[in-house]
C-alpha cells in the first residue's frame, strides 16, 4: 500500500497557492499599465463551513458566489468518505 506524506502535501499546496497569487498580482499590474480598462475583483474567505465573499460589483460578486457553492460542494464531495471509514 502506498505511504502519502500528508504534512508535505499540505505544505507543498499551500506553497503552490502563494506562488499563484504571486503570479496573478504580478500579471495584473503588468496588464493595468498597458491598458486604461476597468479591474474588478473580489474574493472569498472561508471560516470554516462558512463563505464570506466581498468584490467590486455586482457581476465579480455573482461569479464568487457560484465559485463558493462549487467549492462546498467539492469540500463535501472529499469529506463525507473520511466520515464514513
Amino acid at each position: 500500500m502506498m505511504e502519502i506524506d500528508l504534512a508535505g502535501l499540505g505544505f507543498t499546496l499551500i506553497f503552490l497557492g502563494f506562488m499563484i497569487v504571486f503570479l496573478a498580482v504580478i500579471l495584473m499590474m503588468i496588464f493595468s499599465l498597458k491598458s486604461s480598462a476597468k479591474v474588478r475583483g473580489g474574493g472569498i474567505v472561508f471560516l470554516g463551513p462558512i463563505p464570506i465573499g466581498f468584490a467590486t460589483d455586482k457581476e465579480a460578486f455573482k461569479w464568487l458566489v457560484i465559485l463558493a457553492i462549487i467549492m462546498i460542494i467539492l469540500m463535501l464531495i472529499f469529506m463525507i468518505p473520511f466520515k464514513l471509514t
